[in-house]
Formats: structure tokens, C-alpha cells, sequence
């Protein structure tokens, strides 16, 4: 006796007598959510003080998710005591090559956010599939 190296769908159509399914119609695995599993937020200072002073902001994420285009979400806030004084949300694109990928965004840090009080980034990860992770944060405090 052979043993045929046809798949499960494979054979039930050819038992059936139907004409094998197209790729697209054929059922895939389903993925789990996207995960970040760490995160890292960290900022620096360039320039001497006046004018020309910016900083720049690191973020550095070990994200889980199926291979393809993924989207960070990016919420920035800061607050002074029970205050907000600043709010700005941005979307970073980029291609998840692997399954868990560490990747680090950084950006300029807007005028609004520069100053004393507590600057909290959240993070939510987005996939190619449309499942989104669960929201992980980190906070930066400047007491001056």
C-alpha cells in the first residue's frame, strides 16, 4: 500500500469529486493577538540649552505578532499633578519580518511636552490580520 502525500482538503475534494479549492478559499491557521512582550522608554537631550535645545525620545519594543505590515499606535501624554498639558497620538508603520522582533521608534519630542510634570507613552500594536494588543505603557517624570 502507497501512502499518499495529498493533504486532508486535498483528499476530501478528490473523494467528493470537486476540483481542488483555490488558495484564497483554502483555511489558514488562525493567529493569536499581536503581544508586546517588553518596553523600554528612555529620551535625550541634544544641543545646548536655548533655541536650538530638542529631545529626542526612544522607544523600544519586542513585539509578537504574525509576519507583514504591523502599525504602532503611539499615545503621548503629559500631565502636572491631575492635569493634562499636553496629548498627541501617532501611528509608526513597519514590516514585522519574523515572529518576535525587537524594534526601537524614535522621534522629536514636541513643544508642548518639554518641561516639568509626567510624560507617559502607551503603545498598541496592530497586525496585517487587524488584531490589535493589549495597550502597555511607560512614564518619564521631570521634576527640574
Amino acid at each position: 500500500m502507497t501512502r499518499s502525500r495529498r493533504t486532508l482538503p486535498a483528499l476530501l475534494c478528490a473523494a467528493l469529486g470537486l476540483a481542488a479549492l483555490p488558495a484564497a478559499a483554502r483555511a489558514t491557521a488562525p493567529h493569536a493577538d499581536p503581544k508586546i512582550k517588553a518596553i523600554k522608554l528612555w529620551s535625550t537631550g541634544h544641543g545646548d540649552p536655548g533655541p536650538d535645545y530638542f529631545v529626542r525620545v526612544h522607544l523600544r519594543l519586542r513585539v509578537c505578532a504574525v509576519r507583514g505590515h504591523t502599525t504602532v499606535r503611539i499615545h503621548e501624554t503629559l500631565r502636572i499633578g491631575g492635569n493634562a498639558f499636553g496629548d498627541h497620538r501617532r501611528a509608526l508603520a513597519y514590516q514585522q519580518t519574523v515572529r518576535c522582533r525587537r524594534r526601537t521608534f524614535k522621534w522629536r519630542l514636541r513643544e508642548e511636552f518639554l518641561g516639568v510634570g509626567t510624560y507617559r507613552v502607551a503603545a498598541r500594536v496592530r497586525d496585517r490580520d487587524g488584531q490589535v494588543s493589549k495597550t502597555r505603557s511607560r512614564t518619564l517624570v521631570t521634576t527640574d
